[in-house]
């Protein structure tokens, strides 16, 4: 997983930790960074941004 450091650090560890202790058999990397990744060459499973227009992106890659 990747995601900007801003988005990790200050919204998204605690429910993090929260998924570890609840679930100690799945691993979990998370790479906080701004940095694009290529999903398609499996360079992360989910990588979490923030998209200020949602028109610019396909349809296939948000939710």
């Amino acid at each position: 997983m990747t995601l900007a450091p801003p988005l990790a650090t200050h919204l998204l560890m605690p429910d993090f930790a929260e998924f570890a202790r609840l679930h100690p058999d799945i691993e979990m990397d998370i790479l906080a960074s701004g940095e694009l990744v290529n999903l398609t060459n499996w360079e992360a499973d989910v990588a979490i941004r923030v998209v200020y227009d949602r028109r610019t992106l396909p349809l296939n890659l948000h939710g």
